[in-house]
């Protein structure tokens, strides 16, 4: 298993080396293999585990989970000098939002399976996944249905971010997101 994001990876703090950890905020074991001797060890669910090394976690250390299950870990970095690894399952979210007049929106939409999703719909819509796409690529298209307004489209991610959007303002205008 590959920790698919990281964020916040290097002990930034230049008055000097300060004793780092990591702590396993996920419900699985994470298996921590020290780069320089390829000692092994796990660190199970709710423990913490000193780091040996200064600076860059990831030029020291991997870290694998032992399941095959495909899920998105990543690190964040807390103000006492911890690394606490975190388990997001995928989620991915499609939002259209009218205004000005725009009321109901023609959709056209990049689906998990890699098809694409077609609909009419009223607005404010959003359209939810929670499995990974199969070809990583993200696209909603929407064209104001009932004639002038302002159509905004979004794309956002599992950590609430906006991938991409985009806006339009006119009669019968489309917005299109994509990644």
């Amino acid at each position: 298993m590959w920790f698919y994001s990281c964020s916040d990876l290097n002990n930034t703090d230049n008055s000097g080396p300060e004793p780092i950890s990591i702590y396993n905020r996920t419900s699985e074991t994470i298996l921590v293999i020290e780069k320089s001797n390829r000692e092994e060890i796990l660190v199970e669910p709710g423990e913490s585990m000193p780091l040996k090394e200064y600076g860059s976690i990831t030029d020291n250390y991997k870290f694998e989970l032992p399941s095959d299950e495909e899920k998105f870990v990543y690190f964040e970095y807390s103000n006492d000098g911890e690394f606490i690894f975190a388990i997001y399952d995928f989620y991915l979210q499609y939002n259209i939002i009218g205004s000005n007049g725009a009321e109901r929106a023609s959709l056209t939409w990049e689906t998990s399976s890699g098809g694409t999703g077609q609909s009419t719909v009223d607005l404010p819509y959003t359209i939810e996944y929670d499995e990974p796409f199969e070809d990583d690529f993200y696209y909603i298209s929407a064209q104001i249905d009932n004639g002038y307004g302002t159509i905004r489209v979004e794309i956002i991610n599992r950590f609430k971010e906006t991938v991409d959007s985009d806006e339009a303002t006119g009669e019968y205008e489309i917005a299109t997101a994509s990644d």
